[in-house]
């Protein structure tokens, strides 16, 4: 307003700012992190360059000289009040008065928290509140009793532990708090190779810096932002392995392989554990190297076990400490074993494959994760023949070195018809005799898919390195007949699972190609209950013939299949070995729709037993078993439902089971037996002729009581029971109508 006046005339100087442009990255690139790049620049005025990474205009990191403190602290049972930190923390001398620093919280798992109230200067010896309360004194080159109020966020959840610390300054311009680069031609004409930590986040927003430290008037306007992609660096698996006691402290430590990972410490791969806590506080890490890690990430190794060595302890009264992990997560191929140190694995010893969780009772602290390359599978011989598989790959395949006691000159495979083998190969069956019962350890690397390439027929098959559901074979031919897997345990049953390390049969209706894929979930038949086939035989006959050594198998006749049940899926495979237990139709199958049935029989082990179960409630035939050595019938007697035949005779190898007749020749209504009864009788009743039959129950002053059969019924005998329970004490009658056939009879009720 005029009333002041600006009379002074001491001059000064305006001295112009020198810009660096940085010129890689410029912008657009995208760099994989654990990668290497050269960052460039086109200013040859500054002699000592800094230089930094911003994400989203956020000071990220410094690339040639982050400088960040770590101090691990414990503050344990200290109250809240008085939890302080102290800390040395060298300064050197040419640091500018001007520029912010900041000290925060930081660490993996929770990231950084960046309080506006701890930004503080580096000014002189002035002492500077870095918190409401707090000190801190300030020398030239050091800062001594360096101190401050710890906020709670910067405290572990649920601990009184802190965090990691980190010191860095903020503003514009970073500056270092040493030199690592002093001269521009440390940097090979205005150049750096950065080698991208394998840790960098990924993002598309960041920018590089170039600054000077020693000159404040040089500045980097360029803000060309790149990518930062993940790290192109394979890892061949990693699982998270999560610890945790009884009081939800928890953490979560990473195992796993990758082709250019060492067996101790890569920074590109691993990261390090905090320093231990004190005491009776949580705590878990691994150990390898002698050095602590969070993360462990081995070399590959096929030809040997990996062994990760986890070290852990629960806060004071939080045991016990427990385990968890994803079974998703474990490669496809090997074993990997929790198992304790002590014993090695006589006090722990869990499949990681099959179960995804453990907690420790016996408070052991130190537990192995072991991890065999190669597969062991342990198969339970029998003795005599045995159908066996190889679902593994092995470096030697011949018979002997999979089974040394097996026989020798026993392993047979089929193509068509049995042949003779030495070698055992994969996705193929094979017979296999042995000396005594056993059980067999094979090692290899195991198969968890194979694709079988199948003839017409009859095949000889084994599955991948699991237990599989056949139900979950993928059939894109729909070659499979239905209800033909076979398994062998002393006879064929029929199965529903291919158990690895045996063999199957399995029948086709061409040529093709099925898949058996361990990852694959099985596909069952509604209300099948996990049965290999579905169908309805209750109108049939069964015939259960064994052996002396219980072997058996059980046949049907009599009946009709429903329509679109083909009688192909009751066929049997090929007759196992001469002397073991078989029986089957002369045709081949284990059913016959005639109503009578011929039954081929083999077995070293006699006597026979022939049982014959009718599904119908009444008795209509009468059965004759005749029995033959080859074409010479040397027996035959009466067999009915319920009743066993003994087969002594050792040169028998036919059986033929003949319906006899014996209808009735008139209608026929019995007398009911027991009479008087209390509370049940039986009233039997002839049939000549089928007939619609309605037999009902009538009291003594013509009332009914209740009707006991009302169906149509095939000429023959017939029995059915009346109880009467319900009803007071008295005379009742019974009468029958079967077509014109009518008659009535008197019975007593006593209670």
């Amino acid at each position: 307003n005029g009333a002041i006046t600006d009379v002074s005339d001491e001059d000064f100087t305006i001295t112009a700012a020198s810009f660096i442009t940085v010129s890689a990255p410029n912008g657009g690139e995208s760099w994989h992190a654990a990668t290497q790049h050269t960052i460039t620049w086109d200013d040859n005025i500054i002699e000592d360059v800094r230089i930094d990474l911003y994400k989203a205009g956020v000071f990220n990191c410094t690339i040639n000289n982050e400088v960040t403190i770590l101090f691990p602290i414990n503050l344990y049972g200290t109250p809240e009040s008085e939890k302080t930190v102290f800390v040395n923390l060298s300064i050197p001398n040419n640091i500018p008065d001007t520029v912010i620093y900041k000290i925060t919280a930081f660490d993996a798992d929770h990231g950084g928290e960046d309080p506006p109230e701890g930004q503080f200067f580096i000014n002189g010896n002035e002492a500077i509140d870095l918190f409401p309360g707090a000190n801190q004194e300030n020398g030239n080159d050091i800062i001594n009793d360096f101190t401050f109020n710890i906020p709670s966020s910067w405290l572990v959840d649920g601990t009184n532990e802190l965090r990691f610390v980190r010191l860095y300054s903020t503003g514009f311009r970073i500056e270092a708090a040493t030199v690592l680069i002093d001269s521009v031609s440390d940097f090979g004409n205005n150049t750096y190779t950065w080698n991208i930590p394998a840790s960098t986040t990924p993002d598309s927003d960041y920018t590089v810096k170039v600054t000077s430290v020693t000159e404040p008037n040089v500045f980097d306007f360029s803000n060309n932002s790149f990518t930062v992609s993940e790290s192109l660096i394979p890892i061949e698996f990693a699982v998270d392995f999560i610890v945790y006691d009884n009081c939800s402290h928890s953490s979560t430590l990473t195992f796993g392989t990758a082709p250019n990972a060492t067996e101790c410490f890569d920074s590109v791969f691993d990261l390090y554990a905090p320093p231990a806590p004190p005491p009776f506080t949580y705590d878990s890490r691994f150990v390898s190297c002698s050095e602590d890690l969070i993360k462990d990430i081995r070399a590959p190794n096929t030809n040997s076990i990996m062994i990760w060595d986890v070290y852990y302890r629960p806060e004071s009264s939080c045991d016990p400490v427990s385990f968890s992990w994803s079974l998703i997560e474990l490669p496809t191929e090997g074993n990997f074993t929790l198992i304790d140190f002590v014993t090695g694995g006589s006090l722990v010893n869990v499949d990681m494959r099959i179960s995804n969780s453990f907690t420790d009772v016996l408070d052991l602290g130190h537990l192995q994760i072991v991890f065999n390359h190669n597969n062991t599978i342990s198969l339970a011989i029998n003795d005599g023949w045995n159908m066996v598989s190889l679902p593994l790959e092995v470096e030697d395949n011949f018979y002997k070195t999979l089974f040394p006691n097996a026989l020798d000159g026993t392993l047979f495979g089929f193509n068509g018809s049995y042949y003779n083998s030495d070698t055992v190969q994969v996705e193929e069956g094979y017979w296999l005799r042995f000396g005594a019962a056993e059980v067999i350890h094979i090692e290899g690397l195991e198969i968890p898919l194979m694709d079988l390439d199948l003839n017409l027929g009859w095949n000889m098959i084994g599955g991948p390195a699991c237990d599989i559901a056949f139900s979950s074979a993928l059939d894109p031919g729909g070659i499979i007949i239905p209800g033909t897997l076979f398994g062998f345990n002393g006879s064929y049953f029929s199965a529903a699972t291919l158990e690895q390390g045996l063999g199957y049969w399995i029948r086709t209706n061409a040529s093709g190609t099925i898949t058996l894929d361990c990852s694959a979930p099985a596909i069952l038949p509604k209300g099948s209950n996990g049965e290999p086939f579905l169908t309805d035989l209750s109108e049939f006959i069964t015939v259960e013939v064994e052996d002396g050594k219980a072997n058996g198998q059980i046949l049907y006749f009599g009946g009709k299949l429903e329509q679109n049940v083909s009688i192909e899926s009751f066929s049997l495979p090929p007759l196992p070995p001469p002397g073991l237990f078989d029986a089957r139709t002369s045709g081949g199958y284990r059913l016959s729709e005639s109503d009578e049935i011929e039954i081929v029989v083999q077995s070293d082990n006699f006597p026979l037993r022939v049982r014959m179960t009718e599904t119908y409630d009444g008795i209509a035939d009468k059965y004759l078993i005749k029995e033959f050595a080859g074409k010479v019938e040397v027996g035959e007697r009466e067999i009915s439902d319920g009743i066993e035949v003994v087969i002594s005779n050792k040169n028998v190898s036919l059986l033929k089971i003949q319906l006899v007749s014996i209808l009735p020749s008139r209608f026929v209504l019995e007398q009911n037996y027991p009479n008087p009864f209390n509370p049940t009788t039986i009233i039997k009743y002839e049939l000549p002729t089928k007939s619609n039959v309605i037999l009902k129950i009538i009291n003594s002053i013509g009332q009914e009581i209740t009707t006991l059969i009302n169906e149509k019924k095939a000429a023959g005998i017939y029995e059915v029971e009346f109880d009467a329970s319900n009803l007071a004490s008295g005379i009742y009658f019974y009468r029958i109508r079967a077509g014109e056939f009518v008659e009535t009879k008197k019975m007593i009720l006593l209670h």
